[in-house]
């Protein structure tokens, strides 16, 4: 069953997420220049993947090789099925147009 990510509403916010069985710091920030938002991942302490720039209705992780995320993907996702412009900080997290989500391998019809 897929996850959502709670997204905090500061410019620059951490949380902790487990997904897949592991705990992962999330460090959110808004890159006022582009109007967009991007997220580092950590588990233990140590990168996972830096400065990932939050694109609708896409996969954020699938294209990287990632030792530290080896069980799925996290994609921002629009609550209504259609396109509604970028995802900001100001539309994208629980109850807004764009939602953050964790799906498995097996969710997402990979091995």
């Amino acid at each position: 069953m897929a996850v959502e990510i709670p997204i905090p509403e500061a410019t620059l916010s951490e949380i902790n997420v487990t997904l897949g069985g592991i705990s992962y710091d999330i460090i959110f920030r808004e890159n006022s220049r582009d109007d967009r938002l991007y997220f580092d991942i950590y588990t233990e302490d140590i990168l996972v993947k830096g400065g990932v720039k939050v694109m609708e209705n896409q996969s954020l992780l699938y294209r990287y090789l990632l030792d530290g995320f080896p069980s799925g993907d996290i994609l921002c996702l629009s609550r209504s099925g259609d396109s509604e412009g970028i995802a900001t900080l100001s539309n994208t997290g629980l109850g807004k147009a764009y939602g953050l989500f964790y799906l498995t391998n097996e969710e997402l019809g990979v091995e």
